[in-house]
């Protein structure tokens, strides 16, 4: 049931990802405007904090080009913020996930302290953060680097970054539950 669950889940959020970005891949962002970010997993990438709001993120780095229930997009920055239905935000989606060709990848400018953004190799992304806890092949150029426990997944073409996941604030909860089913003490 876990390995549904969670196959379900990766394919849905990705189903959705496609949906958000592909429709702001149409238009192209202003050639040269590749703003440096700094990405720190789990905390910020560039001005988009943990903790932040959707009106946060506004204030900070201006309107969307296109909003969703909970997205929004920023084509000139090569990105998108996710939120919760609260409003909170989650996650920050880099690059492109159309592909390497993508607007959103060539307007992507977040780089993490060790130098992993856009056109990393999975050499590179290994050196910096060791030994994936998931990697997956979904074609023949495809492939899937993630570090859930800290907040980091890397889609690569041909073995070089277009698509980068920030998860923003504390670790999820593992998906699995214990139960114990013993009595408690007292009811012996």
């Amino acid at each position: 049931m876990k390995f549904f669950l969670h196959r379900w889940q990766r394919w849905f959020v990705l189903a959705g990802l496609t949906l958000v970005l592909a429709g702001c891949s149409e238009s192209k962002p202003p050639a040269g405007n590749v703003e440096p970010m700094l990405i720190q997993p789990r905390v910020a990438v560039g001005k988009v904090h943990a903790g932040m709001t959707v009106d946060q993120v506004i204030t900070a780095i201006g309107e969307p080009k296109r909003r969703t229930q909970t997205a929004l997009t920023y084509p000139e920055y090569g990105l998108a913020v996710m939120h919760d239905q609260q409003g909170r935000i989650v996650a920050v989606l880099g690059g492109d996930v159309m592909g390497p060709n993508g607007p959103f990848a060539a307007a992507f400018g977040g780089r993490t302290k060790e130098g992993v953004g856009m056109n990393s190799t999975s050499e590179e992304i290994i050196a910096a953060f060791g030994e994936p806890e998931a990697r997956e092949r979904t074609g023949p150029r495809i492939e899937s680097i993630r570090y859930p426990r800290q907040g980091l997944s890397f889609t690569l073409e041909r073995n070089r970054v277009y698509h980068v996941i920030v998860r923003l604030g504390e670790e999820a909860p593992s998906e699995s539950i214990t139960l114990d089913l013993a009595p408690p003490a007292d009811k012996k």
